[in-house]
C-alpha cells in the first residue's frame, strides 16, 4: 500500500472546521489545477505524475470519484520508491498549497487533518510520524526482495509493488556452480539456504548486494535485480550484465522469463530498461500478451 494524502472539502467528523459539506472537486477544476508543466497526465485518465525537483519520481495525483462520498484528490507516494526518504516531507507543503487553492482540507490516510501550524512538529525527523513511515519504507523494500516482488516508483491506485517483472535466466551448456560463476565474474555469492540454491550476488570489496541468484532444478541459473536504494534502470542494467556474462562465459542460452532471448529481444530489453520500473512493468504485460496472442 502506498502512502496517501487526500485533498477534500469535507471532514468525516463533521467538525466546525468542515467546509461545504458534500462539495465535489470536479474534473474541470482538477485538470485546471494540473496545468503546471511539472504535472504529466497519463493519457485518457484523471491521473497525473510529478517528478521531484531533485529529478526522482515523486507523486501521483488522482481524482477519486466514489459513488458514496464527494470527489476528492489523492496524492500518493510509493513506499517502494527508492528515494522515499528524500521526497516524503516535501509532499506536505505542496499538498497544503493545492488544498488552499481548491478551498479544501488536506488529510492523511488516518483522516488526520494536516495544518501548516503542525508541520514542524509533525515532520520532526526523529518524531514518531516520520519514523513510522521511514520504517514502512525500509520494510517494504525488504519484503519485495524476500517475496519475489518488484517496486513501482509511482503507485498504481493503492498498489506500490507487483510480482517481479524483470527476470532473466541462463541455461548453460554444462552444469555450472557458484564457485565457477564467482571466479569468472569477480563477484561473490552468499547463499540463504543450506542446499545452496538461493543466494545473492554481491561486490566483495564494497559488500553491496547487486542481484539475486537461483540455481533451479531444471538447470537454469536465474538472475533478478536486488531492489534497494537504486533506480530500476541501474538495478536492471546490472542484472542484465551479470546474466549476459554468465551466458557468454558458460556458452548458455539466455531467457527473459520463459522466452528465449533473441538478438532483437536483447536489444529491446537494453533499451526498455532505461526507464522507470512502473513503465517497464506495463511494457512487459503488453509484450507477453502479443507473444501469447
Amino acid at each position: 500500500m502506498a502512502f496517501e494524502l487526500w485533498i477534500q472539502r469535507f471532514l468525516d467528523d463533521h467538525s466546525s472546521a468542515a467546509l461545504v459539506a458534500g462539495a465535489d472537486i470536479g474534473e474541470l477544476e482538477f485538470h485546471a489545477l494540473m496545468q503546471d508543466p511539472s504535472f504529466t497526465n497519463i493519457p485518457g485518465t484523471n491521473t497525473y505524475r510529478m517528478m521531484h525537483y531533485s529529478g526522482v519520481p515523486w507523486l501521483l495525483f488522482e481524482l477519486d470519484t466514489p459513488l458514496e462520498t464527494p470527489s476528492r484528490v489523492r496524492l500518493s507516494i510509493s513506499y517502494t520508491n527508492f528515494r522515499f526518504a528524500r521526497v516524503f516531507n516535501d509532499v506536505f507543503d505542496l499538498g497544503l498549497g493545492l488544498a488552499k487553492h481548491l478551498n479544501a482540507h488536506l488529510v492523511d490516510e488516518n483522516n488526520r487533518l494536516i495544518e501548516a501550524t503542525q508541520l514542524d512538529e509533525l515532520l520532526n525527523p526523529d518524531g514518531e510520524y516520520v519514523q513510522t513511515h521511514l520504517k514502512r519504507w525500509q520494510d517494504s523494500l525488504s519484503e519485495i526482495n524476500m517475496h519475489n516482488q518488484a517496486p513501482l516508483e509511482f503507485p498504481l491506485g493503492h498498489v506500490d509493488s507487483v510480482r517481479e517483472y524483470f527476470c532473466l535466466s541462463v541455461l548453460p551448456a554444462a552444469e555450472t556452480n557458484a564457485e565457477q560463476i564467482s571466479e569468472q565474474l569477480g563477484y561473490a555469492i552468499r547463499f540463504r539456504n543450506e542446499s545452496h540454491t538461493i543466494g545473492a550476488i554481491y561486490d566483495p570489496d564494497t559488500q553491496r548486494l547487486i542481484a539475486k541468484i537461483l540455481f533451479r532444478a531444471d538447470g537454469k541459473i536465474q538472475i533478478q535485480p536486488f531492489y534497494w536504494k537504486e533506480p530500476f534502470a541501474k538495478a536492471a542494467a546490472e542484472t542484465m550484465a551479470i546474466a549476459e556474462s554468465i551466458a557468454e562465459k558458460f556458452d548458455g542460452q539466455l531467457f527473459f522469463f520463459t522466452q528465449p532471448v533473441s538478438t532483437e529481444l536483447l536489444d529491446t530489453l537494453r533499451n526498455r530498461i532505461n526507464a522507470l520500473g512502473v513503465d517497464f512493468y506495463w511494457w512487459v504485460g503488453e509484450y507477453f500478451r502479443k507473444v501469447h496472442a
